[in-house]
């Protein structure tokens, strides 16, 4: 379907490159649509952007000329609905759809008053407000050559900035053959169309989510207020400040709703049940993925949110309280420090999760839940509770913003330092959410003291910010050696390991995730550089590293590439060391070697460890995949039996794997149990 889709549109984009005239007009014309009022808001802007900028990057329409039209027409586009709300005023507030939808004009007028004039350069670049800011500006009576101005301005910036993304994809795509390009630049468009359509459906599914349950807790709330049996429940829920709101009772449920989470997770994870299967597979994957650059900053998070620090931020604003007198605040304050990290402690003796290994040294204590999540979740959260109170309804958003990022960067710095699992972050979460939630819940069943935002932010976030930084440079290198992967090498001898007959190991490496997924039927104890200059000798190539054309390339069923898996294959946590191909008859020979990570007391040169196998070249593309054949073999003989031919000037043999020893030692993968010692004639052990 895509390839025929593709075949149609070929002529026309041929076309246009040939006629650049009507890539003004295609490119005026989308760009006028997406920037006219209430228009705008149901066509998906970004995927034409990100398309015109994909024909300008690839070179296949002139960027003068689609610039010169996306500015036209975004102007335009912007002055007209600008008149329109000029014209009609207040009388906009009646016609259609603002008359059945209000909310449209409401969050336009909140975000134009916030910002004034500037509002009309900022607001461009903002999805949901831009087709409505120009008819707001109108119908608000902005002077006409305030918004001109500005609206001239933004435009300029505006069609680059959204078809930057497209132009990056084209350029790239110019490497590849036009026919590969243009593929992938309409599997690109596809993807991103299907994108708009699926955020465009949950947005509006989550938008008549929550009008449905406000509707039903309204109704609850009444009935709750109105029923004499339960009155008990309208004195604990009911907001002093707002006895209308059904604000407690909402608490209430996310309460319930939370704790029990909390506990059903708590059981699962002492016996082992069906969420912790998730917790080794992303515990390699992350550890697949580390980079230096990437663990130093998890590892900065990490040392910020170490509940020590937490802990000397709470007795700062705990003591700022009881200057400033809030004495039922420094109540609750101290009430929240001692739900959580008191009860974190406890459940973590009552749970006996151990902690993952694999790190240098592994951190004390147990790990569920996880400390450094409880901490932020409840400190940061109850933070924002108290910060939200005393802020204009529309910037309530700014604290619990910022807390949710921070408890998401800190927990996720846990998981990406392999210091705990993916249920001791998420336990964390459950528990300090659902603490902040009694807390708050409680709190709020009276009047509150009022508390300065302004000082208060500042008391938490220099207290924060010194006790973090503090602890972070004292502790930072230290915890930079700790938190280091750790895989201890072998010690052996080349004589042991070349009598150790039948019982050589490794015999497979691990996928990212952690499960078996090639057997390493090659050993080989040499230097490097001469391996790979024997190899080359026979007709062997070293294969080409990942390109970004490569990639692309594989992504748009480029047939002149060979398609190896985009990310590395590794063992131990390491890439191949050299990955060379031999084209055969028909066929593929490759060879992957890894570092063996053995020691030995007798040689110098290193034990390398790889597989050898066929290629089998099917089709790639997005729904295709192409990998290398480890249960099927393409030729009747065997790979290591060809590669055996290459070997002439070593030393070499072979050892048989029985069923029984393939079924205890490699279970999960087919195999025909040959395995291949290699070593140099020169070398005397």
């Amino acid at each position: 379907m895509v390839t025929d889709l593709l075949i149609q549109l070929k002529p026309w984009l041929i076309w246009l490159h040939v006629h650049p005239g009507w890539v003004f007009i295609v490119a005026f014309l989308l760009t006028f649509i997406e920037c006219l009022a209430v228009v705008g808001l149901v066509v998906p802007g970004t995927v034409f952007m990100t398309a015109l900028g994909a024909l300008v990057g690839s070179k296949v329409v002139s960027a003068k000329i689609v610039l010169s039209g996306a500015f036209l027409g975004s102007f335009l586009g912007d002055v007209t609905s600008f008149f329109i709300g000029y014209h009609y005023r207040d009388q906009l507030r009646i016609m259609w759809p603002f008359k059945f939808y209000p909310r449209l004009l409401q969050k336009g007028e909140t975000f134009f008053y916030r910002h004034g004039g500037k509002g009309v350069f900022i607001g461009r670049f903002v999805g949901p407000i831009r087709p409505l800011l120009p008819i707001i500006a109108g119908m608000l009576n902005m002077k006409p050559w305030r918004f001109l101005l500005a609206d001239s301005i933004s435009a300029v910036f505006w069609a680059p900035v959204y078809m930057f993304p497209g132009i990056i994809l084209g350029a790239a795509s110019i490497e590849l053959p036009p026919e590969v390009a243009m593929h992938l630049m309409l599997y690109v468009i596809l993807a991103l169309l299907v994108l708009w359509c699926i955020s465009w459906g949950i947005k509006r599914f989550i938008a008549w989510l929550f009008s449905t349950l406000h509707d039903l807790l309204d109704k609850l709330w009444a009935m709750i207020k109105h029923k004499p049996f339960l009155r008990l429940f309208n004195i604990v829920l009911q907001d002093p400040l707002h006895p209308e709101s059904h604000a407690q009772l909402t608490l209430a449920l996310y309460f319930i709703l939370f704790a029990s989470s909390f506990v059903f997770l708590s059981w699962d994870v002492l016996h082992q049940g069906l969420f912790t299967l998730w917790n080794t597979p992303l515990l390699f994957l992350l550890r697949s993925l580390h980079g230096v650059t990437t663990a130093n900053v998890m590892l900065v998070f990490t040392l910020i949110g170490e509940p020590k620090v937490w802990m000397g931020v709470w007795v700062v604003i705990l003591l700022w309280l009881v200057v400033m007198r809030a004495w039922r605040t420094v109540l609750y304050w101290g009430l929240l420090g001692a739900l959580g990290f008191g009860g974190g402690e406890i459940i973590k003796q009552l749970i006996h999760s151990p902690r993952p290994t694999g790190l240098f040294v592994t951190p004390s204590g147990y790990s569920f839940p996880s400390g450094h999540t409880v901490s932020t979740t409840i400190v940061g959260g109850f933070f924002a509770v108290l910060l939200s109170r005393e802020l204009s309804e529309e910037n309530r958003w700014i604290p619990y913003t910022l807390a949710t990022l921070s408890v998401l960067c800190i927990g996720f710095s846990r998981l990406y330092l392999g210091a705990h699992w993916l249920t001791d972050v998420v336990g964390g979460m459950l528990l300090g959410i659902a603490v902040v939630m009694f807390v708050t819940l409680s709190y709020f069943r009276r009047d509150t003291p009022k508390l300065s935002p302004i000082l208060f932010s500042l008391v938490f976030l220099v207290s924060w910010g010194v006790i973090g930084t503090l602890y972070a440079v004292k502790h930072y290198a230290q915890n930079q050696k700790d938190y280091a992967l750790y895989i201890p090498a072998k010690t052996s001898t080349v004589i042991t390991w070349w009598n150790d007959q039948g019982m050589n190991e490794p015999l497979y490496r691990a996928s990212r995730v952690g499960k078996p997924s090639q057997v390493l039927n090659i050993q080989w104890v040499g230097n490097l550089g001469l391996i790979e200059e024997s190899l080359q000798g026979k007709g062997w190539n070293i294969a080409p590293n990942t390109t970004l054309g490569l990639v692309l390339a594989r992504l748009s069923e480029s047939h002149g590439a060979i398609r190896f898996p985009v990310l590395s294959q590794l063992y131990l946590e390491e890439p191949p060391v050299l990955v060379m191909t031999k084209p055969l008859t028909g066929h593929l020979l490759v060879l992957r070697l890894w570092d063996g990570r053995t020691q030995f007391t007798d040689s110098d040169l290193p034990l390398w460890v790889g597989n050898v196998d066929y290629y089998n070249p099917s089709k790639v593309g997005l729904f295709h995949h192409a990998k290398v054949e480890t249960k099927t073999v393409v030729s009747d003989v065997p790979a290591v039996k060809v590669f055996e031919q290459d070997l002439e000037g070593y030393t070499w043999k072979q050892l048989s794997y029985t069923p029984e020893q393939r079924q205890k030692l490699s279970p999960d993968l087919a195999w025909d149990g040959q395995v291949v010692m290699v070593r140099s004639r020169e070398e005397k052990y």
